[in-house]
């Protein structure tokens, strides 16, 4: 567009036949000199004049525009889509940003959720002097440190990514250090992405946490190791090694696991699996993995109280209190005698039969057993309260209840024990065995005296014979 006796000109050239050809461009001003009797005037956009001066650091003329044009410094630029602050962070000049703090303008003013301080993390690093300057200047007028833009990286990010040193020390104070952006990814995670060794260093020594993961499960080892940074996996220490509790924990597995007291001991606790469905059953599985790894048995487990359930790592009283709640939940749970499998007299059982029924009264002997000694200990503890006399009655009356089972489970015993031989199969004597060789040698010296008497004896008959 240009201005012709002081007032718009929109149309084609002036010397032109016609418009028919015109597209509504034109480039060059040749016209205007064949036109003397009109006068141009070059429009220059003011916007422009103020980017241009914090651009380039020119403190005067920022001065003047902005007096002669009363101009609000948080009124964001035409030219540049930004604040004068933006501009004179994002450009370094310290001049600048000190003139404009001093004289109104916003540190916590979002441009596209850019902030100044954003601006001042992303200057190059050749200018590292300039952007800790402008960052004290900021933090001096009270910006917010823990601010993200709209892909959730933060200032401190920024200065991780851009290798600002004297930065990130003012920030590692005031900033998260397990902020993470869009991508899960971490200050961490940025300083490892972008080989700042230093910052890492500086991170590390801040408290950073190596365990978080960004969103797609690398941790910061991980990803050095895939960008091939191996210098800095010698600075990150050693991550903590997550336990799996094995899946013989979870299930039975074999003859060992159903029958622990009866077969060699196996390396799963005794009875484990079923510690493993009392916490499933009452939400409480993420702390399967302790009683894995403390080897916790099944009746240790139900005699469990705080103090026991503290030294094994359950730091937390709700969670201790919960579990506590599912012990005490499943002892409350009526046992009856009809959990006893039994033995079919009428028909033949196999031998393994009899092994799984051998398998489930000394299982359920250990739960009774278990029972009982929760209930002892707490009694002498006094955690059960004052009993009544109708509470005593029916206690009276459950110790009834279990002696005639337990007289069941002797029977049955009594019955299977009948099935088995007096000693093992297996079963060798030493003694026995020395006896039956002497035998067989004394029985074998034996034989081969006859044998050479026979000998002998006919031998005499042949040669007497032979000599009439």
């Amino acid at each position: 567009m240009a201005i012709y006796d002081d007032k718009p000109y929109y149309g084609p050239p002036p010397d032109s036949d016609s418009d028919e050809s015109y597209e509504g461009f034109y480039f060059g001003d040749d016209h205007i000199d064949k036109r003397a009797n009109r006068r141009a005037i070059l429009v220059i956009n003011p916007d422009q004049e103020l980017f241009d001066a914090a651009m380039k650091g020119n403190v005067e003329d920022l001065k003047k525009t902005i007096k002669d044009l009363v101009f609000d410094v948080n009124t964001i630029l035409e030219t540049g889509q930004q604040t004068l602050l933006h501009t004179g962070c994002r450009y370094a000049n310290v001049d600048i940003v000190r003139y404009l703090l001093e004289n109104g303008a916003n540190p916590n003013r979002q441009v596209d959720s850019y902030t100044p301080l954003m601006e001042a993390c992303c200057i190059s690093i050749d200018k590292s002097k300039e952007a800790k300057e402008i960052v004290d200047l900021l933090l001096h007028h009270r910006v917010v440190v823990n601010v993200s833009d709209k892909y959730g990286a933060t200032p401190f990010m920024m200065a991780c990514k851009n290798g600002h040193i004297d930065v990130v020390k003012k920030l590692a104070k005031l900033a998260s250090m397990e902020a993470s952006d869009n991508n899960g990814t971490t200050p961490l995670l940025y300083a490892i992405e972008n080989n700042q060794q230093e910052i890492i260093k500086i991170l590390l020594e801040e408290g950073a946490n190596i365990n978080i993961c960004n969103r797609k499960g690398y941790s910061p080892s991980q990803v050095a190791q895939f960008f091939g940074f191996y210098d800095i996996l010698d600075l990150l220490p050693k991550e903590d090694q997550t336990y799996c509790v094995p899946t013989t924990f979870l299930c039975y597995n074999s003859l060992c696991d159903v029958i622990p007291r009866i077969f060699l001991k196996s390396d799963v606790p005794e009875y484990f699996q079923e510690v493993t469905t009392i916490l499933r059953r009452s939400n409480l599985e993420q702390f399967l993995d302790i009683f894995a790894q403390s080897s916790v048995s099944l009746a240790q487990f139900l005699i469990m109280d705080d103090e026991k359930l503290k030294a094994i790592g359950i730091e937390l009283p709700l969670h201790r209190q919960k579990i506590l709640t599912a012990i005490l939940n499943f002892h409350l749970n009526h046992w009856s005698k009809k959990s006893i499998a039994k033995v079919k007299r009428k028909e033949p059982d196999s031998f393994y039969d009899l092994l799984m029924l051998s398998a489930n009264h000394l299982q359920n002997i250990v739960v009774i057993n278990s029972t009982l000694q929760f209930i002892k200990s707490n009694i002498l503890n006094e955690k059960f309260g004052c009993f009544k006399d109708s509470d005593l009655q029916k206690f009276k009356e459950s110790l009834v209840g279990y002696r005639k089972s337990l007289k069941e489970i002797r029977k049955t015993v009594k019955y299977l024990q009948g099935f088995s031989p007096e000693k093992s199969p297996l079963y060798i004597d030493y003694e026995e065995y020395c006896e039956e060789k002497r035998k067989h040698k004394v029985r074998r010296c034996i034989k081969y005296t006859l044998f050479i008497g026979i000998s002998i004896v006919i031998f005499l008959k042949i040669g007497s014979v032979i000599i009439a």
